[in-house]
């Protein structure tokens, strides 16, 4: 018995290899961390490294995007701009081909003496569509060559006023008389003025301003003048001058 006892004794265990052994263990401890703790910021820095990285597609892809939709816009832009400049000028051109286009004749004027010096105008549309609320002033006078005109319409100034009327229908003319006016007073026709206006040393004359609409609502003008006399007198030059047409 007393051998068994012997033989079962505890072996004897040196503290200081115990503490060596947690020493190492806790050493090994703080290396594992240690790696643990490298490696997820690793993992981490990675992690951050990927997600600049799609960040940075993203705001690459967002700014092509945008430059692709800038120019797009430019290009919708500029081809409505076309598109309305087109537009238009088509419909500049078509008003211009449609549009009413009154004209000034002048029918030959017979002179008779003893009675009114009458003085034939001819207004007509020669365009393509009628011509709406036309009205007008008329002066008919006789004039010493190289006097000036009186284009001024007004109250105190002889001439004629009419309209607005009705419609001016394309290609139909309207011919209407209008005696010649001095000091507000119908001329007859003297043997002495008929003589001054066969040697060209009296005018008639007749000038004026018509105004009208079209069918599109624009409005439109034109101004006229026309002098006849005898041995080769002419329009002088600021009758002929005073013609004149709008280009709407």
């Amino acid at each position: 018995m007393e051998e068994d006892r012997r033989e079962r004794k505890l072996p004897y265990i040196d503290e200081g290899l115990i503490i060596n052994t947690r020493l190492n263990e806790l050493e090994r401890q703080q290396r594992e961390e240690k790696e643990e703790d490298r490696r997820y910021k690793a993992r981490q820095l990675g992690f951050n490294l990927l997600l600049v990285i799609f960040t940075s597609l993203l705001f690459i892809t967002s700014l092509t995007s945008d430059l692709i939709l800038i120019r797009q816009t430019g290009s919708i832009k500029t081809s409505a701009e076309a598109a309305r400049s087109a537009a238009g000028t088509a419909s500049s051109a078509l008003g211009l081909d449609q549009r009413a286009w009154i004209v000034a004749k002048y029918p030959a004027i017979q002179l008779h003496e003893g009675e009114r010096l009458n003085v034939p105008l001819t207004l007509e549309n020669i365009g393509k569509t009628l011509a709406r609320r036309v009205k007008g002033d008329i002066a008919v006078s006789v004039l010493k060559r190289g006097q000036a005109l009186d284009v001024s319409y007004v109250s105190g100034h002889p001439h004629y006023a009419f309209g607005p009327t009705g419609n001016f229908i394309p290609n139909t003319p309207d011919v209407r008389i209008w005696p010649a006016l001095r000091d507000g007073q119908e001329i007859v026709l003297s043997k002495q003025l008929h003589n001054d206006i066969v040697s060209g040393q009296l005018l008639i004359t007749v000038n004026g301003k018509i105004e009208y609409t079209d069918i599109f609502g624009n409005s439109h003008w034109l101004t006229f003048c026309q002098q006849t006399g005898g041995n080769g007198a002419s329009a002088s030059d600021e009758c002929a001058a005073y013609n004149d047409i709008d280009s709407n």
